[in-house]
């Protein structure tokens, strides 16, 4: 039943309306009960009546919403908490990428596979370092033949920090564990030919880092390699 500034009706009517603390009023059995002016105080009793002030009943309905209001919010912020809260941040890439320039290519049936390879330190061996997690390496690099091919390879799970050689190796034959030799090598003018190191830094792409390969002159090998 809807309670305005007109309304008389008899407790007998309303015993199950809950008031305040929701408590059904069985007090005052022959009683009435209104919604007198709002200037009147709240809960005042005349003339065997209980006023109850229009301006009361609307507060307790703001002060009702407002709590609602305040619940849901908190709920919606530490179930934001849970979720986020304590999730690590993303980790950026970080590694090399360039450009590899060919020349003097051998026959396409000596190339099984032609990869950039990224080693911590000077290899001793290319395929056990690399199962050593001792390098990174990239896709196989294609096509056959071309005069340049651009690469990107990604350093992490490697941790930043210095490199000591950076090389295209080629598998020339069919055995994947002992046909692989060096073709290039990454070198700056100041090292004269000789494998250069480079430092990659964490959360950083280090661009332009670029390599030649000779197939008729090609660069010393790795100790123990072929």
């Amino acid at each position: 039943m809807k309670l305005n500034a007109s309304t008389n009706i008899t407790l007998t009517q309303v015993d199950r309306f809950k008031l305040y603390n929701k408590k059904p009023l069985k007090r005052f059995q022959k009683e009435k009960i209104c919604i007198a002016n709002p200037r009147l105080k709240s809960g005042v009793k005349h003339n065997n009546q209980i006023f109850i002030t229009a301006s009361a009943v609307f507060n307790k309905a703001v002060n009702l919403s407002t709590l609602i209001l305040f619940v849901t919010c908190s709920i919606f912020i530490i179930q934001s908490g849970c979720d986020h809260g304590l999730a690590p941040e993303p980790v950026p890439p970080y590694g090399i990428s360039g450009t590899i320039y060919f020349s003097n290519w051998i026959p396409e049936d000596s190339v099984f596979q032609l990869r950039v390879v990224l080693f911590k330190s000077q290899p001793t061996n290319i395929l056990l370092d690399v199962l050593q997690g001792k390098a990174i390496f990239t896709d196989s690099l294609k096509p056959y033949g071309a005069a340049s091919i651009s690469y990107l390879l990604t350093v992490s799970p490697l941790p930043s920090g210095r490199f000591e050689y950076l090389a295209v190796a080629l598998q020339y034959g069919a055995n994947i564990f002992s046909d692989w030799r060096v073709v290039g090598v990454y070198t700056t003018p100041a090292d004269s030919g000789n494998p250069s190191s480079l430092f990659v830094p964490a959360n950083e792409m280090l661009r332009n880092i670029d390599i030649t390969v000779d197939f008729s002159n090609l660069p010393p090998q790795p100790k123990n390699s072929p």
